[in-house]
C-alpha cells in the first residue's frame, strides 16, 4: 500500500469569474494497493487499485496508519475532502454583495419594528479596501487598555484576543488573501467621553490591484474554521471608508438601550510571562505550520470501511500549530509536537478511545521555549522528534556553509532545565540537505541525512 500526492489545477465553472490572477491548485491525495505481481500471465502490467482520494489546498506534511482503527491520519495545513465535494468558489462580487452600515438618520435604512424592542446589535466590524491595503475596524469599550489588545499578523492569518471584554476572538484565521506583515499595523483609538473605541487593522496587500470579496476566506479555511464562520459571520465590505466610525456610533445606541442588563465581566489578567519584552509577536506567529488533522477509513476489506468508522466524518478540521512531526522510520507510534504560546507540547495517539470511538490524544511531555527558540533559527529546512527524547532542527546548508543539527530535549516535571546540543553537519562540500530518516539497531535510532553529495549517518546522537 502506498500513499501519493499529485499537484491539480482547479477549472472554474462555465460563465464563473475569478480576481485571482492564476488557477486555484489543489493537490490530490491518494492511496493505492500495489500489486505483488508486477504483471499477469499475459504479460500485461497489473493495475493499481484506488483504496481512497482526497483533495486539499495543500500537500500533508505527516501522514500514517493506525493499525488498530484501520484508518489513516492526514495532517496538513487543510482539511483534505473526499472527491465529489464541491470545493469552495472565489468570485467577484456584484453591488448588491456591498451594503454600508445604516446611520440612524439614513432614510434608506429600514424602518424600526414598532414596540420598546432593543435594536439590533451592529456588526462585530466593518471593513474596506483600496488596491494596496485593507482597512478594518473593531469597535471596543473604551476603557480597554492597550496591554490587553493582542493582534498577530501573518501572511495567510489574523489573530486577535482581547482581554476583559467579550469582543470577537480571532485565533489564526485564514484571510481571503495574502499581506506583507512587516508593513500592517494596528491603532487604538479611545480618545473622547465615548463608550467604545475603535481598534483599526491597515493590512498590507500582497498582491496590490488584487480586490477581496470577502475579509476571511471561511469556505476554504482550516483556520478560521467554525469559530470564524460561526461565531463571527462574515460582514460586506463597506464602501465609503467614513462609514468605518458608524459601527462604534451604532455600538453608543445599542449600548444606551441595554444599560439595565448585566454586561460583560471585567475579566482577570493572566499573570505576567517570564517572556514579557523578550516576544517578537510577528517573528514567533510564523513558526510552525497551520495545521488540522484529517482520518480517512483504509476501506480495505479488512473491516475498517468507511461505514463502520463514524467518527471519520466528523469535523476535523480543528486549526493548531505543529512545530514538528515523527521523525521518519522511527516507529509506528503517533505523536505530534504543537505549539502553545512559547512551547511545544508533544502529543500520542492513545490506545483508548472516547465515546463513539473518537482517538484521544495524551499530552505526553513539554519542549519548554521550543517555538521561542525555532523563531530564531531562519534556515531550518527539516524539524522532527523522537517522542520522549528530543526535537530536531535541521538546517539547510549550502555550497558555501555547512547546517547544524539543533538537539532540543524536554523538560522532565519538575526540573529547571533540559540539556540541548548543536552538532554540526559535515562541511560545505556536502551541498544542501533534501531529506531526513531514521533506522533503529535494537534501541538505538541511527539518523541519516541525504544531501546534495553525500548521505551522513550520524549515530549516538540521542
Amino acid at each position: 500500500m502506498a500513499v501519493s500526492s499529485f499537484k491539480s489545477l482547479r477549472e472554474l465553472p462555465p460563465g464563473a469569474s475569478s480576481s485571482r490572477k492564476t488557477p486555484p491548485v489543489e493537490f490530490d491525495i491518494v492511496a493505492v494497493r500495489v500489486p505483488l505481481q508486477a504483471s499477469d500471465n499475459n504479460g500485461s502490467i497489473s493495475p493499481l487499485e484506488v483504496l481512497w482520494h482526497r483533495r486539499g489546498s495543500r500537500v500533508p506534511f505527516y501522514t500514517a496508519y493506525e493499525k488498530r482503527r484501520c484508518a489513516f491520519i492526514l495532517a496538513g495545513g487543510s482539511p483534505y475532502r473526499q472527491i465529489g465535494q464541491p470545493a469552495p468558489e472565489h468570485h467577484d462580487p456584484s453591488p448588491d454583495e456591498f451594503a454600508p452600515i445604516p446611520r440612524a438618520d439614513d432614510a434608506s435604512a429600514p424602518a424600526p419594528a414598532p414596540g420598546p424592542a432593543s435594536p439590533p446589535k451592529p456588526p462585530p466590524y466593518a471593513w474596506t479596501q483600496d488596491s494596496e491595503e485593507i482597512t478594518v475596524a473593531f469597535p471596543l469599550p473604551s476603557n480597554t487598555p492597550k496591554t490587553d489588545i493582542n493582534v498577530l499578523f501573518s501572511p495567510q492569518t489574523l489573530t486577535l484576543l482581547v482581554q476583559g471584554c467579550d469582543a470577537p476572538r480571532y485565533t489564526a484565521a485564514r484571510l481571503w488573501g495574502g499581506i506583507v506583515p512587516a508593513s500592517s499595523f494596528w491603532t487604538w483609538d479611545a480618545h473622547g467621553a465615548r463608550t467604545y473605541g475603535l481598534l483599526t487593522l491597515h493590512l498590507e496587500k500582497q498582491h496590490a490591484g488584487t480586490r477581496w470579496p470577502h475579509l476571511f476566506d471561511n469556505s476554504n479555511n482550516a483556520s478560521a474554521g467554525k469559530e470564524t464562520k460561526a461565531e463571527h459571520p462574515e460582514v460586506p465590505e463597506t464602501l465609503d471608508p467614513s462609514e468605518l466610525y458608524a459601527i462604534r456610533e451604532s455600538l453608543e445606541k445599542y449600548t444606551a438601550a441595554l444599560q439595565e442588563r448585566v454586561g460583560a465581566g471585567a475579566g482577570v489578567a493572566p499573570p505576567p510571562s517570564l517572556a514579557d519584552g523578550e516576544l517578537d509577536a510577528e517573528v514567533d506567529a510564523a513558526v510552525g505550520i497551520e495545521s488540522c488533522i484529517t482520518w480517512v477509513a483504509a476501506a480495505d476489506g479488512g473491516g475498517g470501511g468507511a461505514e463502520d468508522l463514524a467518527w471519520t466524518r466528523e469535523d476535523w478540521d480543528v486549526p493548531f500549530t505543529t512545530l514538528s512531526a515523527p521523525l521518519p522510520g522511527i516507529g509506528d507510534e503517533i505523536s505530534l509536537v504543537v505549539k502553545h504560546t512559547i512551547d511545544g507540547l508533544l502529543f500520542v495517539l492513545s490506545d483508548e478511545d472516547a465515546t463513539g470511538g473518537t482517538p484521544v490524544w495524551t499530552h505526553s511531555s513539554t519542549f519548554s521555549a521550543l517555538a521561542f527558540v525555532l523563531a530564531s533559527k531562519r534556515d531550518t529546512r527539516f524539524t522532527y522528534h523522537v517522542p520522549s527524547k528530543a526535537v530536531l532542527a535541521f538546517e539547510g546548508g549550502g555550497p558555501e556553509y555547512a547546517g547544524n543539527l539543533y538537539i532540543y530535549r524536554d523538560a522532565k516535571p519538575k526540573s529547571n532545565w533540559a540539556k540541548q546540543a548543536i552538532l554540526k553537519l559535515a562541511g560545505s562540500t556536502s551541498g544542501s540537505l533534501l531529506g531526513v530518516g531514521a533506522i533503529k539497531n535494537g534501541e538505538e535510532v541511527i539518523i541519516l541525512c541525504l544531501c546534495e553529495e553525500e548521505l551522513l549517518v550520524l549515530r549516538n546522537v540521542l
